[in-house]
């Protein structure tokens, strides 16, 4: 089966309705591929929908996603050598750990909208995605 990690961006544009591709991944996971998904991530993801929805919401967008069958991994785990090899590539400090974290857990892809300088670095462990280019790649598997 797909491994894929779900950037933040998928989990906030997926539960707000706001993308339809986002949406239906959000959907799918755990249905059509493995989704995983870094404790950072999901702090992340509650802080965001807590400031553009209200506490209420992102609680309950926390409790949705964890009962989705979405993996949540603490990135504390992510060993500091791979980290520090992203960082080498040239990627920006928060965008190493989500690369490692990536990595660390054997993904296949990083869905997200918004990494796309991970593009530019040589990548051979996993490929940066965005939903809907995804999407193909889950209807593709079947």
């Amino acid at each position: 089966m797909i491994r894929a990690v779900l950037d933040t961006n998928q989990f906030i544009c997926g539960l707000r309705d706001e993308k339809e591709f986002c949406a239906d991944i959000v959907k799918l996971s755990g249905i059509k591929f493995t989704a995983l998904a870094s404790t950072t991530i999901l702090e992340e993801v509650f802080e965001r929908l807590k400031e553009l929805e209200g506490k209420d919401f992102a609680s309950l967008a926390i409790h949705i996603i964890k009962n989705l069958g979405i993996e949540v991994i603490d990135d504390k785990l992510v060993p500091k050598e791979i980290i520090q090899k992203y960082k080498n590539k040239g990627a920006k400090d928060a965008d190493s750990v989500i690369a490692a974290f990536t990595e660390f857990v054997n993904a296949d892809f990083l869905v997200t909208e918004n990494r796309h300088f991970l593009k530019e670095i040589k990548i051979n462990e996993f490929k940066t995605i965005k939903a809907e280019d995804f999407m193909k790649v889950i209807k593709a598997s079947k």
